[in-house]
């Protein structure tokens, strides 16, 4: 990352990080709720979600700065 824009990847990151720890736990207890309990249910919706993960990031475009 160019250092110009160091400070906002940074921050862009942190910011959806902590997102993410506000919403996932709401998530996974909102799917045992539903799954009467189920742990299974929470694992398959991870995997489902790193399997779209792996799909996604292959198709970003890296920027060469020289």
């Amino acid at each position: 990352m160019p250092t110009d824009q160091m400070a906002t990847g940074s921050s862009v990151v942190n910011c959806l990080g902590s997102i993410a720890g506000i919403v996932s736990p709401i998530l996974i207890g909102r799917l045992l709720d539903l799954s009467g309990g189920s742990y299974a249910t929470t694992f398959i919706y991870l995997a489902v979600c790193l399997v779209l993960a792996g799909l996604i990031v292959p198709t970003l475009k890296i920027q060469k700065t020289i």
